[in-house]
Parts: structure tokens; C-alpha cells; sequence
């Protein structure tokens, strides 16, 4: 019997090829919705064909994706898209996607011999409510969220974050504790947003304010978001104390941009998450 080998490829070429697994069933054409958050912790259905293609759209950049089996269908990665289509009639097998801030997304790949067209599968990564910039506006109020959702304002005070608002340890986490700052200044100039990120460390552990670690989306007026390609210069690890300030270029940005910054403390090995949306000054 011949045993399925494990596949796992980066996309850091812009695009990557892939053969995949195998078994049968139908289902319907679809356009579905998934929650970046359920996919960590439980594989998600989803269909191809030998005849369409299946798309998984995610809301940040794919780096690879891995499978247990290796004659079932090809993959293609090009920045936030993942194509699928299935080599054989009939099958099934499972397939991991690892995006950019690190989180895995499962799913579970089943051949439909009865399709009727494409299929895309939008996977959505839930934003917290942001506070609104422009270039002429003060630095942005930082709020932390507690273990029950609510946020709060931090105390001026610098200090550890008590209780449930303290995150687990080399865990990805919302927000941004009170003894770490951010401050966004940008500048549009047509379709081009430039943007200084400064950091500022009031704490006792070092930070690593990671170039790499910095994505900007495009919002519309529906709130859909898209992955902007960007230039990013600048950043390092920030001694308690210090700063550091990371320079990005976003060419074709709309009048309207979320920016996600994902900040670790060394000590505690935890990541914060610095979210803001910007709009462009009238």
C-alpha cells in the first residue's frame, strides 16, 4: 500500500504548483463565507472538480499550503489566492493553508463530480472596531480588549495588563497593552499612501517591531476588505525605552485603509495587535 506523503511548499515566488490527495461526493456551487478564527480550531468542507476551479480567497497573503496526500488535485498560490482543481474524478483529503500573521486554516477537500462551475470561498478575518485618522489628527486613542470583549482605555500610568486582559502567553492577541504606543502619520498623494508606524517601548521587555509583520488593506464603503501590495523599510527590536519607526508604501491605495501590525514582546513571547483604520483627509 502505498503511503501519503506530506506536501509543503511557500509561495515566496509570488506563485507555487502542487499536486495534492484523494475519494467522492457532490455538492452544491457555491460562494461561501468562513471565519478565520473556526478554521484554526476545526476543518471546514470544501469542494473541487476536475472540470472548475475552486477558489479560497483570504484577507491576507498565503505563504504555503501542505497536504497528506499527493494525487488528488493541484494548487496554485498567488498573494491572498489559493486555485484548487482536482486531478482525479472522485476523493477526498485534508489541506492546510498558513497565512502571513502565522494562523493555520483546516479544511477538509472533497471531489464533486457533479459540478456545474466555480466555487470560492471567501475566508474573512474579523477586525476590531478601529478609530477613524487623517493626516492632521492627534495619535490615536489605544484600547485594550478584556476577556469578556468589551474595551477599555488604558491608565497613563505604564503597567502590566491585570486579570483577564492579560493575554496567554505566545498567544496572538487583539489590542495592544498600555505600556506599548503606536502612532500612525499618513500622507496620501494620489493613489500612493506613505505611512510612518513609530513604536514606543514604556515597558520591561524588548519588542520586535517587525517590518515583515505589517499588512494594509483596502476598505470600501461596504467594509470589504483587500490586500494592498507594499514597500516596508525600517523597524528592529526596541529596547524598554526606546523607538523605532517602520516607513510603508502603498501604491493604488483607496481613500480608505486598515493597517494591521502584529508587535512581539520578547520576554512573554506574546504578539500584540495594532489595528487602525485611515482615511484620506478632504
Amino acid at each position: 500500500m502505498r503511503m501519503a506523503r506530506a506536501l509543503l511548499f511557500s509561495a515566496t515566488a509570488g506563485l507555487a504548483t502542487v499536486a495534492l490527495g484523494q475519494s467522492g461526493a457532490v455538492g452544491p456551487n457555491v460562494t461561501r463565507t468562513y471565519d478565520i478564527r473556526d478554521l484554526t480550531v476545526r476543518p471546514a468542507l470544501i469542494y473541487v472538480s476536475t472540470s472548475y476551479t475552486t477558489l479560497l480567497e483570504f484577507e491576507d497573503i498565503v505563504l504555503r499550503v501542505a497536504s497528506a496526500s499527493s494525487d488528488l488535485l493541484t494548487a496554485q498560490i498567488k498573494d491572498n489566492y489559493v486555485y484548487l482543481r482536482a486531478l482525479a474524478p472522485s476523493g477526498a483529503t485534508d489541506l492546510l493553508v498558513t497565512v502571513a500573521d502565522g494562523r493555520v486554516a483546516m479544511f477538509r477537500v472533497q471531489v464533486d463530480k457533479n459540478a456545474t462551475g466555480p466555487r470560492r470561498y471567501l475566508i474573512r478575518f474579523p477586525t476590531m472596531p478601529a478609530e477613524t485618522a487623517t493626516p492632521s489628527s492627534p495619535p490615536p486613542v489605544l484600547r485594550v480588549e478584556d476577556g469578556q470583549g468589551s474595551s477599555r482605555v488604558p491608565a497613563p500610568t505604564p503597567q502590566e495588563p491585570k486579570g483577564t486582559g492579560e493575554p496567554t502567553p505566545g498567544k496572538v492577541v487583539e489590542g495592544l497593552p498600555p505600556y506599548v504606543q503606536v502612532r500612525a502619520v499618513p500622507l496620501w498623494d494620489g493613489g500612493i499612501l506613505t505611512l510612518n508606524l513609530t513604536v514606543r517601548n514604556a515597558g520591561p521587555n524588548s519588542l520586535v517591531a517587525d517590518q515583515a509583520a505589517v499588512r494594509v488593506y483596502g476598505l470600501d464603503d461596504k467594509g470589504n476588505r483587500a490586500v494592498l501590495p507594499i514597500r516596508v523599510s525600517g523597524g528592529g527590536r526596541v529596547a524598554p525605552g526606546g523607538t523605532a519607526t517602520v516607513a510603508v508604501v502603498a501604491e493604488g491605495a483607496p481613500d480608505m485603509v486598515e493597517v494591521v501590525w502584529r508587535i512581539t514582546e520578547i520576554g512573554k513571547a506574546d504578539v500584540w495587535t495594532y489595528r487602525m483604520t485611515l482615511r484620506r483627509s478632504e
